[in-house]
């Protein structure tokens, strides 16, 4: 017969066990976020002198490639999308942030949040009923209504995490 550990080897042991597992719970995919869209935008800023708004990184839950995308641009506004995978066009399955300018729009709704800056904001929480709607902040900066999309937030942390990234993008000024 083998010699049964100790209570403080089997202690240690799970120490770094948790420590191991909370390392790869808390690793996900962490993205550049000006660097994914860089082509995209020179095309907005060259074609429609739209400032562009964007939160210099945001760190996804889960590790995955991401793909980026221009998905409309116009002299009234642009859709980037970043998505687990190519021609995505915001399908359910593989949509994960999308960031939007519409120049005059408007908040639907009241304003709900107001953010550090003072701007007035709009969060509505994840819904599902036939698909499911990602957490969105609307907030109007200079004229412009900006929104952040994101199907990769857990419920409890979405609003913050928004927050966080509307204040991000107006403290970093038109990329």
């Amino acid at each position: 017969m083998g010699r049964v550990p100790s209570v403080k080897r089997i202690s240690a042991m799970v120490v770094v066990v948790f420590f191991l597992c909370s390392a790869v719970a808390s690793a996900g995919t962490r993205v550049n976020v000006p660097a994914a869209f860089k082509a995209s935008l020179g095309k907005i800023k060259e074609k429609h002198k739209l400032p562009v708004l964007l939160p210099g990184s945001l760190t996804l839950v889960d590790t995955m490639k991401v793909y980026a995308s221009l998905e409309s641009s116009s002299a009234r506004g642009y859709k980037l999308d970043l998505s687990a995978a190519p021609d995505c066009h915001e399908a359910t399955a593989c949509f994960l942030v999308g960031f939007t300018a519409e120049r005059g729009g408007a908040l639907y709704g009241k304003s709900n949040v107001t953010l550090a800056r003072g701007d007035k904001a709009r969060f509505d929480p994840s819904s599902c009923g036939a698909s499911c709607a990602p957490a969105t902040l609307d907030f109007i900066h200079g004229g412009i209504l900006y929104s952040i999309q994101d199907s990769n937030l857990a419920a409890s942390t979405a609003k913050s995490t928004l927050v966080k990234l509307a204040n991000d993008a107006i403290a970093a000024g038109p990329r």
